[in-house]
This record gives structure tokens, sequence and C-alpha cells, in this order.
């Protein structure tokens, strides 16, 4: 199995998270109930009316979560990239000799092979 690189994995999903977040945002300023009603249809009719007139939305807020969501995104990434490569190679470093600087392991002898190395 091919290995994913974990920082690129890390990259991409919190972009990912990170433009889903701006998008978020600009639907909610243009269409806010429709936002709501959309995301209250989608976690299995929860009231989310409650929440548009508590919290005001600001550049700033924006922001905070745009970038929040960027990092909880980079470190799912790595995690996920990590466990996904331990899980696929068997290995810590994704390939059998990679970024160590090891050699294969030695053929095991076996009772001819070492017959022949004892009469050399």
């Amino acid at each position: 199995m091919n290995k994913l690189s974990i920082l690129s994995a890390g990259v991409a999903l919190g972009v990912t998270l990170a433009l889903m977040s701006m998008l978020c945002a600009l639907a909610f300023a243009i269409w806010p109930d429709t936002t709501l009603d959309f995301f209250g249809a989608f976690m299995h009719g929860l009231d989310f009316s409650p929440i548009r007139l508590a919290a005001q939305m600001s550049p700033g807020r924006v922001l905070y979560g745009v970038v929040g969501l960027g990092v909880v995104g980079l470190v799912a990434g790595v995690v996920y990239a990590s466990i996904y490569n331990v899980v696929a190679t068997g290995r810590r470093y994704g390939g059998p000799h990679e970024s160590r600087g090891t050699r294969p392991p030695r053929p095991a002898m076996t009772t001819a092979n070492n017959q022949r190395e004892c009469n050399r």
C-alpha cells in the first residue's frame, strides 16, 4: 500500500475545513434563516434559531473560526495520515527501510547455507 504524506494530509484537511468555514460564514451572511434551517435539518432537526439571536457575526469572529477550523483540520489530518501509515504498512515510517538508512534484512540461514559457509 502507498503511504500518505503526513504533512500534506494535514495541510489539505486544514485548508478544506478553513474553506468550508468561510463558505458557511458567507452563506449565513447572505441567507441566515435558510442556512440555519439547512444545518437544523443536517443535525436531525435541532432548532438553531436561538443561535442566530445570540451570536453577532463580525469579521474577527469569522477569522477566529476559519483559523480555528484550519488548525483542527491540520491536526486531524496529521493524526489520520499517521494512523493510516501504521495500519496500511505495518510500519511507523510507511516503508520497509525508508528514512531510517537501514539495509534490508539478510535472508535466514538454512542448514545447507550454514554448511556452505562453514566449508569456505
